[in-house]
């Protein structure tokens, strides 16, 4: 098991959001990596559109 897993949303235009809620759900319920300073995302100005929706939903999902 990895001791840290970093998400890069950093350039991602989009698409659809729905591709990442399993991997998001999966997230929330691994409580190995599912803490804070194990779990990383990350995003910049060209994180757009449903990238943004997937940062979203792994703040309020996980402890990222």
């Amino acid at each position: 098991m990895p001791g840290k897993l970093v998400i890069d949303l950093r350039n991602n235009g989009g698409g659809n959001s729905g591709v990442a809620t399993p991997l998001i759900m999966t997230l929330r319920s691994h409580t190995g990596i599912n803490q804070r300073g194990r779990l990383f995302v990350l995003i910049g100005a060209r994180t757009q559109s449903s990238a943004m929706m997937n940062a979203l939903q792994l703040r309020r999902a996980t402890d990222a």
